[in-house]
């Protein structure tokens, strides 16, 4: 059925009775085996309490009652993994600041489509893969607490997996970052969504850090053995940039393993190093003379300014991957990538596109004049032994993939840059 589901179930969500009738009618006809309406958003609840196992909800915006914001933050609190299409005749702002808060509730498998309500508009919603992200994060819910994730910890189930980084220009791939897994004896491979919150309580967030960082860097060290000279990238945690001491911790860790300190990038998001402005700053600038890439991680999510990125010590800059997935569809998001790569380039900055999932996404995301990518549609985390034999298969691969040779020749890439595009 053009890439929707051959059968599903559906509630819709709206306080006009033509419109749910319209929207029933679409919906059988792309394959809806069962369609459950509801007038109001209190109603919609009732009804997922009997039936949580539907697979799409079609939700309004504006109804009595409880309204499609208040409908939608109830929805994340059921944790039951529905996808949900917004439909509204709200103004495209609105509506994008209602997927926002949406996202910001904890809902993760998000459309919008306006109205009036169409098959061509459903199918396309419907048929709208979901993130990995979410995917993973629904396939992996399980019943785990606290004393299992210390009891796996001490087992050493708690391992970094590495998703490949690659120059937009060449294809060439130029690092990795290193993201936690939980192999689990029952449960089989857990993504971080599913535990981390855990490590705090569990009190074990500093010691699971300092064990990624320690096995990113000796898995680098192995890979340069093997004549595979690319970084590898780790996320710092908020308070890890409070410490003072940790430039020496690193340093330690990385003179133990016999790497350069080029070869290791540090990931910060906007607020761990705005949350402890002073000492961050002292911190991130000892570590970047050293020699370490530094990235601000996430970048449009938090709230520094142009001066604030202009003092700080960074030579990355990783967008977030929400820009990443709305920018081809999106004018006005494409508008902001462009905006935020233009301003990196000429503070010499390279900007990485994270949650690439499709080459539509990595054509277009590269004429916006993103340097690096990483994403599903390069590759998906893996194993650090499997890194080598995915590098063969990627290098086959790539030369599909390059750019017009003409943005690498003009410096389009970046104003004043000091190093080639294919390496930081």
């Amino acid at each position: 059925m053009d890439g929707s589901p051959a059968t599903f179930t559906a509630l819709i969500v709206d306080d006009d009775e033509f419109t749910r009738v319209t929207t029933r009618r679409a919906l059988t006809k792309l394959g809806a085996r069962e369609v459950f309406e509801a007038s109001h958003g209190q109603e919609a609840l009732a009804c997922l309490a009997e039936r949580p196992s539907i697979d799409f909800i079609v939700c309004d915006l504006n109804m009595p009652e409880v309204d499609g914001i208040e409908t939608l933050r109830r929805l994340a609190e059921l944790h039951l993994g529905h996808r949900i299409i917004l439909a509204s005749s709200a103004d495209p702002r609105a509506l994008r600041s209602a997927m926002e808060m949406a996202a910001h509730f904890g809902l993760k498998s998000l459309c919008a489509i306006s109205k009036p309500i169409t098959v061509a508009k459903l199918r396309e919603a419907l048929s709208d893969p979901k993130e990995p992200e979410a995917v993973a994060k629904s396939a992996a819910a399980a019943p785990i607490g606290a004393e299992d994730f210390r009891r796996g910890f001490a087992a050493h189930e708690l391992v970094a997996h590495f998703q490949p980084k690659v120059c937009m220009a060449t294809g060439k791939l130029i690092g990795a970052e290193a993201l936690v897994r939980w192999r689990h004896p029952i449960y089989g491979i857990l993504p971080p969504s599913t535990f981390l919150e855990m490590a705090q309580p569990a009190g074990l967030f500093d010691a699971l850090t300092e064990s990624i960082l320690a096995a990113a860097i000796a898995q680098c060290a192995e890979w340069n053995r093997a004549g595979l000279d690319i970084s590898v990238s780790v996320n710092l945690p908020v308070g890890s940039v409070a410490s003072r001491d940790l430039p020496e911790r690193i340093h330690a860790i990385v003179a133990a393993h016999g790497i350069e300190p080029r070869h290791l990038v540090l990931e910060v998001t906007e607020d761990g190093w705005l949350n402890h402005d002073s000492i961050a700053r002292e911190v991130l600038t000892r570590l970047r003379v050293r020699g370490y890439g530094l990235s601000i991680d996430d970048y449009g999510t938090g709230y520094s300014t142009a001066q604030q990125l202009l003092d700080a010590p960074f030579n990355e800059l990783k967008v977030d991957r929400a820009f990443v997935r709305k920018a081809l569809k999106d004018e006005e998001s494409a508008v902001v990538l462009s905006a935020i790569t233009g301003m990196a380039h000429r503070l010499k900055l390279a900007v990485v596109a994270e949650g690439v999932e499709t080459e539509d996404q990595w054509t277009h995301l590269g004429a916006l004049g993103c340097d690096f990518a990483q994403g599903y549609f390069i590759a998906p985390a893996m194993p650090g032994e499997q890194f080598l034999g995915w590098q063969a298969e990627w290098d086959l691969r790539r030369k599909s993939l390059r750019r017009h040779e003409t943005i690498q020749d003009t410096g389009a890439l970046g104003v004043g840059r000091q190093q080639p595009p294919d390496r930081l």
